[in-house]
């Protein structure tokens, strides 16, 4: 299990930079990803999963950025085993967020946009702790993530 987690992790990080996911589909049938895309084997088993998500227009945008908030909620997807109870609040990103916080995978206030495009250092950091999760004993130095 912790093999799988720590590879979904990894693939997560690939994807990173090249999707954005919104609504939950089952079957991977975006309008803009074809079955010949490099990444289509990819998208389709983290669907699968329940990792990644769509647009509701039923598109993927495989060359939009995403958000930290939408990094945040793919990790904790991954670590939980699945989506996290909802909470209550009208945001969506807040239960996700509260699980993270949990985890220890994000510290409150960490983050100064949950809903800008995450940068490749905090990508780093989160999968760090998430790594650290699932392999105590391996880690990097934060000092060495940062060049300033």
């Amino acid at each position: 299990m912790n093999r799988i987690a720590k590879s979904i992790i990894y693939l997560m990080v690939f994807v990173l930079l090249t999707a954005n996911f919104l609504v939950q589909a089952s079957i991977v049938s975006f309008s803009d990803i074809k079955s010949t895309d490099w990444f289509y084997n990819n998208v389709n088993e983290a669907v699968g999963k329940g990792i990644v998500l769509g647009y509701e227009d039923g598109s993927f945008r495989a060359n939009q950025e995403i958000s930290t908030a939408e990094f945040i909620k793919m990790v904790v997807i991954t670590l939980n085993g699945g989506d996290v109870e909802d909470n209550g609040s009208k945001n969506w990103m807040d239960k996700y967020y509260a699980k993270a916080m949990d985890m220890g995978i994000v510290k409150q206030w960490e983050f100064l946009g949950y809903n800008k495009s995450i940068i490749r250092e905090d990508v780093a950091l989160i999968c760090d702790r998430a790594i650290k999760m699932l392999e105590p004993n391996n880690s990097y130095d934060k000092g060495k993530l940062c060049l300033w």
